[in-house]
């Protein structure tokens, strides 16, 4: 029976900017109908009133700019991630505009691997909503190919599977281990931060003894990595 391989994928659907662009529209027109309200009660002399509702106006102007800007650039895309025989491939598609970018990165070429940590919000409701936030694994992968070194992130989700990722790793291939929030460096950031960040050599054996735990997390608890101010 064939093994298939270990892969990921990520998609960002229209689906998805189309529900953004909606809230956009809802937040503009209830800053259009908070907006005439203001101004008939400035006309009523309502002097409080119209004070209060402007400084409700700015605090929602100020959520729909950043709603527009972060949709703007978006379009709907779709990231698949494997670990096949001779390395990792990586497929980038964009359906609305018809093209694709491929990458492979070959075992020889992997040099590091870094394991760190990711963050994300999660609600429960217990009589009342309950924000908590949860750290989970997040691996960077390190590569050298004719003198010049990059750094694939890997989308594994929120519950990698930690084990065969650790697995497809080759041998040579040393594992690092990052106590600064991983998921919070920008991609174009990570060769400059990974130079910077101290970084504690991590045997491949499963369970892997890492200097940090996955799970609730204050986040104030978890280092973020900052740019050099030079």
């Amino acid at each position: 029976m064939e093994t298939k391989p270990l892969s990921f994928k990520a998609e960002i659907k229209q689906g998805h900017l189309n529900a953004l662009k909606a809230m956009n529209y809802v937040l503009g027109a209830v800053i259009g109908l908070i907006t005439g309200a203001m101004l008939w009660a400035f006309t009523a002399e309502e002097v409080e009133m119209g004070a209060y509702l402007g400084v409700i106006i700015l605090i929602m102007a100020v959520i729909l700019f950043f709603t527009l800007k972060s949709g703007k650039n978006q379009i709907p895309v779709s990231i698949t991630q494997s670990f096949e025989e001779n390395g990792l491939y990586e497929k980038i598609h964009w359906p609305t505009k018809n093209e694709e970018v491929e990458e492979k990165i070959s075992y020889v070429d992997m040099k590091n691997v870094y394991i760190g940590r990711a963050t994300r919000i999660v609600s429960k409701v217990r009589g009342e909503r309950v924000s908590q936030t949860i750290s989970y694994p997040k691996f960077v992968i390190e590569w050298d190919r004719d003198g010049q070194t990059g750094y694939k992130t890997l989308i594994s989700g929120w519950h990698p599977p930690i084990n065969e990722i650790i697995k497809a790793i080759p041998s040579h291939v040393s594992l690092h281990a990052i106590k600064h929030n991983l998921g919070a460096i920008p991609d174009n950031r990570m060769a400059e931060a990974l130079q910077t960040i101290e970084t504690v050599p991590v045997v491949k054996k499963t369970p892997l003894d890492l200097p940090f735990k996955f799970g609730n997390i204050k986040f104030r608890d978890l280092p973020v990595w900052k740019p050099s101010s030079k």
